[in-house]
C-alpha cells in the first residue's frame, strides 16, 4: 500500500468487525481476486453449513465458514469448541446445484480475522486429516487467518487509496464518523473522484477491472462505522452511491457483472431496514416516532419517505420476500405518495419512484390517482403563495429551515434562491401523466401548468454517475405554449434517451434508486427511460398515438 495511514485504517478496520459486519468484505475481496460467488448466506436456516460458496480462479469449488475473532486470537479451546462445525463443512457436501459434476469435493477453508494460535492450527491440522477419508466430501482444509487477510486486503485496496491529502482525510473521517447520521451524497461522490478516480480514454480494461472491484471493497471497509451503529439506511445509501459510481467503469459485461454482484449487498441493507421497522411498530398509517411526537412532528413524514424508498427498492428488485414483508412494503408505499409528503421539488424523483414500486403491487387505479394528486399540488404550490418548493438542490433538512423561518433545519442560502414560478419537475410528471393516457387530467391542469418556467440541465451523460456539482453543464428555462395532445405524448415516449450504454437496462431498480438519493441528476430522460422499463403504459415506442386521437 502507498501509505502506512492506509495499512493502519485496513487493520483498525479488519480488527474491530465481526463476523457478520466482515462478510460483505470478503465477498468483495474475493471477487476483487476473480472468485465467483455461487452462495452467500445471511445466516438462515439455508446456510448448508457454508457461510460462502465460491469458485476460485482457477475453478475450484470452495466451502467457506467465517469466524468473528475481534482484536483477539483464535484460541485452542475455541477451535476445539469449533470442531461439530468444522466436521460439518468437511463432511456435508456442497448442494448438487453448485457441483460441475456428480460428488465434486470441495476445499474447505476457516476464517477468522484474529490470529490462529499454533495450538489452534495443530487441532484444525488433526481434523483436517478426515479429508482422506471417502467419508468427506472436501480434499482439504485451510485456515485464513489474519495475517492472510490483512495481505490480501491491502493488495486491493492499494488500486483505490487516493493520493493527494484531500482524498486521504476524507477516507479517514468517512472510517471515523460515528455511524448515527446519513451520508451526505456530494461529500461521499468526492471521496469516490478522489480514491476511485474517473475513467479516462487512457484507462486499459484490467485497469477498469482492478477499479470496480477495489472500489466496491472499499465501500464495504468505510461503511464500518454504519454497520456498528445499524444504520441501515446510511449502509443503503452508500451502496447505490458507490454501485452507481462503478457502472461508469461499465462499459463491458465483466464490470458489469462484477457490479451485479454486489447486488445482494444492496438487498440485505433494504430488508434489514424493514425488519427493523416491523421490530419498532412502524405504521405507515399513524404517526410514528422513536421519541415523543412531538419532538419528531416534523421529521416522521420524512422519516415514512426514507422507510418507503428503502421498500420501492424491493419492490424494483424483484427481490424474493415473505408474505408480511410484501403486505408491510404496500402499505408503506400507499401512505407515502400522497401530495403532503412534498417537501420540496428533492422529493419528487422519490415519489416517482414509490409510485412506480406501488404500481407494480397494487393492480387498481389507485397508484395513478395518487400521481395525479402529486401533479395537481406541485403546479399549485409552484403558483402559490411563498415559500414555494425549492429547487431539487436544497436538502430537506434545508427545506425545513425555509419553512420553519430558521427555527429547526439545516442553515443555508435556500431564502435568497426564490422559486416561484419555475418548477423542475412538473414536465416530467406531465410526461408520465401523458403516456399513461390522461388526457383530460393533463387538459384540466395546463391552464396552471402552462404559467410555469420549467427548468431542466443540460450536461453530458459522464456527470450523471456521481452527485459531485458541477460547472460546465446548462439550466436550460422553459416557457411553455399551445401543445397539441399528440405532439405532447410524442415527446414523453421519444425523450427516452439518456446515453446509457446498452446492457444496463436491468440496473434500472439501481438507478431509480439514486435518483430517488440524488434528485437533481434525474433529469427528463433518465426518468422516461427508467419509466420505459420499469413500468407499463399505454402509448411507447411500439404503442404511439394515432392521428385521429
Amino acid at each position: 500500500m502507498r501509505s502506512t495511514t492506509g495499512e493502519k485504517l485496513i487493520e483498525s478496520w479488519l480488527d474491530k468487525q465481526t463476523e457478520r459486519r466482515y462478510q460483505p468484505a470478503i465477498l468483495q475481496l474475493l471477487t476483487a481476486e476473480g472468485w465467483t460467488i455461487l452462495h452467500n448466506t445471511r445466516h438462515t436456516a439455508l446456510e448448508y453449513g457454508k457461510d460462502v460458496i465460491a469458485r476460485d480462479p482457477h475453478g475450484k469449488l470452495v466451502a467457506i465458514q467465517l469466524k468473528g475473532n475481534p482484536g483477539t486470537r483464535l484460541t485452542k479451546s475455541q477451535a476445539q469448541g469449533m470442531l461439530p462445525q468444522v466436521l460439518e463443512l468437511l463432511e456435508v457436501p456442497v448442494p448438487e446445484t453448485y457441483m460441475l459434476s456428480p460428488n465434486e469435493r470441495h476445499t474447505a477453508v476457516i476464517v477468522t480475522n484474529g490470529e490462529v494460535e499454533e495450538e489452534s492450527l495443530l487441532e484444525f491440522e488433526k481434523i483436517g486429516q478426515r479429508t482422506n477419508q471417502p467419508i468427506s466430501s472436501a480434499d482439504k482444509l485451510e485456515v485464513w487467518g489474519r495475517g492472510n487477510l490483512l495481505a490480501r486486503f491491502r493488495s486491493k485496496i492499494n488500486n483505490v487509496w487516493p493520493t493527494d491529502i484531500d482524498g486521504i482525510r476524507l477516507v479517514l473521517e468517512y472510517h471515523a464518523k460515528n455511524g448515527q447520521s446519513l451520508v451526505d451524497v456530494k461529500d461521499f461522490s468526492e471521496l469516490l473522484r478522489l480514491s476511485v478516480g474517473v475513467p479516462s480514454n487512457e484507462t486499459n480494461s484490467p485497469e477498469k477491472n482492478a477499479k470496480v472491484a477495489s472500489a466496491l471493497l472499499l465501500g464495504e471497509i468505510i461503511k464500518s462505522p454504519w454497520y456498528e451503529a445499524e444504520n441501515h439506511y446510511a449502509l443503503f445509501q452508500i451502496s447505490i452511491l458507490i454501485s452507481i459510481f462503478c457502472l461508469r467503469y461499465c462499459d463491458s459485461s465483466i464490470r458489469l457483472g462484477v457490479v451485479k454482484s454486489y447486488d445482494n449487498v444492496i438487498t440485505g441493507h433494504c430488508l434489514d431496514l424493514i425488519s427493523e421497522a416491523q421490530k419498532k411498530e412502524f405504521d405507515a398509517e399513524r404517526s410514528w416516532a422513536e421519541r415523543s411526537p412531538l419532538e419528531e412532528v416534523d421529521i416522521m413524514k420524512e422519516r415514512l419517505r426514507l422507510v418507503a424508498d428503502v421498500c420501492a427498492t424491493i419492490v424494483l428488485s424483484r427481490c424474493s420476500i415473505d408474505r408480511e414483508q410484501s403486505e408491510f412494503i404496500t402499505k408503506t408505499l400507499r401512505n407515502s405518495i400522497p401530495s403532503g409528503s412534498v417537501w420540496g421539488e428533492g422529493a419528487i424523483p422519490s415519489l416517482i419512484v414509490r409510485y412506480w414500486a406501488f404500481r407494480n403491487t397494487d393492480a387498481t387505479m389507485m397508484p395513478d390517482q395518487l400521481l395525479r394528486g402529486a401533479m395537481y399540488a406541485l403546479v399549485n404550490a409552484t403558483r402559490g403563495v411563498p415559500p414555494n418548493p425549492p429547487s431539487p438542490y436544497y436538502s430537506f433538512e434545508e427545506c425545513l429551515y425555509l419553512y420553519s423561518g430558521g427555527q429547526i433545519g439545516k442553515a443555508s442560502d435556500i431564502n435568497e434562491d426564490s422559486s416561484r414560478n419555475r418548477s423542475w419537475f412538473s414536465t416530467t410528471i406531465l410526461y408520465l401523466l401523458a403516456k399513461r393516457n390522461w388526457k383530460q387530467t393533463c387538459k384540466n391542469v395546463w391552464r396552471t401548468y402552462s404559467k410555469i418556467l420549467h427548468v431542466r440541465m443540460d450536461m453530458s451523460v459522464e456527470h450523471f454517475y456521481d452527485a459531485k456539482l458541477v460547472r460546465d453543464g446548462r439550466e436550460i428555462t422553459t416557457p411553455i405554449y399551445a401543445s397539441d395532445w399528440n405532439d405532447l405524448v410524442l415527446e414523453a415516449i421519444n425523450n427516452d434517451d439518456p446515453g446509457f450504454p446498452d446492457g444496463f437496462e436491468d440496473r434500472s431498480w439501481i438507478i431509480a434508486s439514486y435518483i430517488a438519493l440524488v434528485p437533481y441528476r434525474a433529469w427528463v430522460p433518465v426518468v422516461l427511460w427508467l419509466d420505459k422499463n420499469i413500468s407499463k403504459t399505454w402509448y411507447d415506442r411500439q404503442n404511439p398515438p394515432r392521428v385521429t386521437e
